[in-house]
């Protein structure tokens, strides 16, 4: 019996040898979680993996899709949501628009810049995008189609209030105005004013409700990015 006890652990020492030597064979082979190209070789064939070497062998990316993150401000944050359409825009290939989806919302805004982060996968089935690109990231949160846009000159702001001086014939009203989406350097007018109102866009510091002016319009309208613009008029105050 106790022949036998010793052979059986002889046995089982064995087969336990045979485990680790078969790990270690595999661990000979690595293999890419997922299919792509290798971006960056860190070793050589023949170099040392594994401590005290360490480190990365090689960096592998996909290039059939390819993830965009977009920073979102905080105040447009609530309006993001996943599957909501996505454009970009790179500097390497002008002139072009590749369009995505909402794949991904980090749960967290970043303390520093108070932006959420959006993440995007655009189809590359070309190629023409590569891996570590810059471009500008637009995500689509809402349609408002034949909206009153009007530039941010022809905006006043008083008692936290929004205005603007429209004209009739030759004179000005001034005419209080809700504001929506901020476009930059355009703001959309939600109540207030119609499409075709003209609005004063300079020198409409130095005026007043119903005083008279002289208007000096523009050769070409202002552009309002693909919505309806109140055209924009110069006035000068005209002598009571």
């Amino acid at each position: 019996e106790a022949q036998l006890q010793s052979t059986q652990a002889g046995r089982a020492s064995a087969e336990a040898q045979i485990a680790a030597i078969g790990t270690r064979l595999g661990e000979t082979r690595i293999e890419s979680p997922m299919n792509g190209v290798v971006l960056v070789r860190r070793l050589d064939p023949g170099a040392l993996v594994g401590p005290p070497g360490g480190g990365a062998i090689v960096t592998v990316a996909r290039t059939d899709v390819l993830r965009v993150f977009v920073s979102v401000k905080e105040r447009e944050a609530g309006a993001v949501m996943l599957g909501q359409p996505a454009s970009v825009e790179v500097d390497a290939v002008p002139g072009r628009t590749f369009v995505g989806k909402v794949t991904r919302i980090s749960p967290a805004f970043d303390a520093a810049t108070r932006t959420l982060e959006a993440e995007v996968r655009i189809a590359n089935d070309d190629g023409v995008l590569r891996p570590g690109m810059y471009g500008r990231g637009a995500i689509e949160l809402s349609r408002h189609p034949n909206a009153a846009v009007i530039p941010v000159e022809g905006l006043i702001l008083s008692a936290q209030k929004a205005y603007a001086f429209v004209l009739n014939g030759t004179k000005v009203s001034r005419r209080a105005i809700e504001l929506g989406y901020d476009g930059g350097n355009w703001l959309e007018v939600t109540k207030g004013l119609s499409p075709g109102d003209e609005i004063v866009v300079a020198g409409a510091d130095g005026l007043a409700d119903g005083a008279e002016v002289r208007v000096a319009r523009p050769e070409a309208p202002s552009p309002s990015a693909s919505a309806s613009a109140a055209p924009a008029a110069s006035a000068t105050a005209g002598k009571p």
